[in-house]
C-alpha cells in the first residue's frame, strides 16, 4: 500500500523512512505511531495542524525491512519535487537510515520517535531538540508572515 503526505504547505515538513507494516495507511496519525508521535510533538508544543509529514518511500515494505539505497534514490526524486511543492521553514528527518540524504541550513535530523519508545530515557533530550527547532520554525513564520505584511 501506498501512504500519501498530509498536512499544510510552509510548515515544519517531517521525512520519516517509510510507512510501518502495522500502518492502516490512511493517515500517519492513525497508526500507533502516529499517536506516540502526537504526543510527543505536543510534550514540545507543536500542534499536528502545524506538520506536513511525508516519507521517502511512500510504501510499505515486507515486515519493516530496510530500504534499499535504490528504493531511497528513487524516493528521493519524488521527494525532492514534494519539498520544493510545500516550500516548508524547516524539515526534521527522523531516523538513522536516511539522516544524510538532505543538506542545509534549515534541515533538522533527530532520533526517530520509535526509537525513542524502545529508550524512553531519551525522551526529555528529544522533547528539549524539538522545542529548539519549533524555536526556529517560529521565528521563520514570524518573519516571513511580517515580510508579507511588510509587502501587500
Amino acid at each position: 500500500g501506498r501512504l500519501d503526505p498530509e498536512g499544510e504547505h510552509g510548515r515544519m515538513m517531517f521525512i520519516g523512512l517509510n510507512p510501518s507494516v502495522r500502518s492502516k495507511l490512511e493517515s500517519v496519525w492513525a497508526d500507533p505511531f502516529g499517536k506516540y508521535f502526537e504526543e510527543m510533538l505536543n510534550e514540545a508544543g507543536i500542534k499536528k495542524e502545524d506538520i506536513y509529514f511525508t516519507n521517502v518511500w511512500k510504501y510499505q515494505t515486507e515486515n519493516n525491512r530496510p530500504l534499499t539505497d535504490k528504493e531511497i534514490n528513487e524516493g528521493m526524486i519524488e521527494l525532492k519535487t514534494e519539498i520544493d511543492f510545500v516550500d516548508p521553514l524547516v524539515i526534521i528527518i527522523l531516523g538513522k537510515q536516511i539522516e544524510n540524504v538532505l543538506q542545509g541550513d534549515n534541515i533538522f535530523r533527530i532520533q526517530h520517535p520509535a526509537y525513542i519508545n524502545r529508550n524512553p530515557k531519551e525522551k526529555g533530550r528529544w522533547i528539549l531538540e524539538l522545542k529548539k527547532i519549533k524555536k526556529i520554525y517560529d521565528d521563520k513564520r514570524i518573519c516571513k508572515e511580517s515580510s508579507r505584511a511588510r509587502n501587500k
